[in-house]
């Protein structure tokens, strides 16, 4: 037997559901009929996430889409429904998801009191869980609910990085910032060479890279009398006024 609780949430708590929900049914209707999700994170298959990419749970979905299609035609209006420890948690996570678009930006704030409703219903929806909690556990034993749980979360890891992850947090390649890197990472090798040369100190990495980052601002700004250019292809001519740089900043 499923234990359920039945809810009722005003119009301004039923869309703040609608709209957590409705990223993940329209990413995983993406997913299912295209093989690609907007919200899948680019780097779930790295060794990072070895043994940690979740677990697909059919059953779990198809809770998910019921409750969005109930939501969907109360849309603006008061919602009244039964939920089961699966719908309960889909619930709060939905919260998360519309605080976390409406911060990003991807979705424009309906009401001024946003936040503080998000926060009453969050602590609701906690209050739900544990009351079904102690309800599946009085009527079908601990271990049934370690299960059930268990099964939820490896659900939750699958939902975040194939449905959920946000694009805006995804750190594209920039060529501009890459070459800049290199060129830093260039002169801190001439540096050091020219400074092991003379025998004098060499600062600590992280010093070393900041003051020839540094040097390099003040050749942008037109400081020296040379040319980014000029310095990449004449090492002799780096080596020499960057060692300067970085013993005149040394001192002072």
């Amino acid at each position: 037997m499923t234990c359920t609780l039945t809810a009722r949430f005003t119009a301004k708590q039923a869309d703040l559901l609608y709209a957590g929900l409705r990223v993940a049914i329209i990413n995983h209707l993406n997913l299912k009929h295209t093989g690609r999700s907007p919200g899948a994170y680019p780097r779930f298959l790295s060794p990072k996430f070895f043994r940690r990419q979740g677990l697909y749970n059919d059953a779990f979905m198809e809770a998910l889409f019921r409750l969005w299609k109930d939501l969907q035609v109360a849309r603006g209006r008061p919602f009244r429904g039964t939920l089961d420890y699966v719908q309960v948690s889909a619930c709060a996570l939905a919260v998360r998801t519309s605080l976390r678009q409406i911060r990003h930006g991807h979705l424009a704030a309906w009401d001024s009191g946003i936040d503080a409703t998000a926060n009453r219903l969050l602590r609701r929806l906690e209050a739900m869980r544990k009351r079904l909690k102690r309800r599946i556990t009085k009527t079908t034993g601990q271990k049934s609910f370690r299960d059930l749980a268990s099964s939820w979360r490896e659900f939750l890891t699958w939902l975040r990085l194939n449905l959920l992850s946000c694009p805006c947090l995804i750190r594209h390649r920039d060529p501009v910032y890459r070459g800049r890197q290199l060129l830093i990472s260039q002169m801190v090798r001439v540096t050091t060479a020219a400074l092991r040369v003379q025998q004098c100190e060499i600062p600590p990495p992280r010093l070393l890279r900041k003051l020839v980052r540094d040097g390099l601002k003040n050749v942008r700004r037109y400081r020296s009398p040379f040319t980014i250019p000029l310095l990449r292809r004449n090492p002799a001519i780096a080596d020499w006024w960057f060692m300067e740089y970085v013993l005149r900043r040394m001192a002072q």
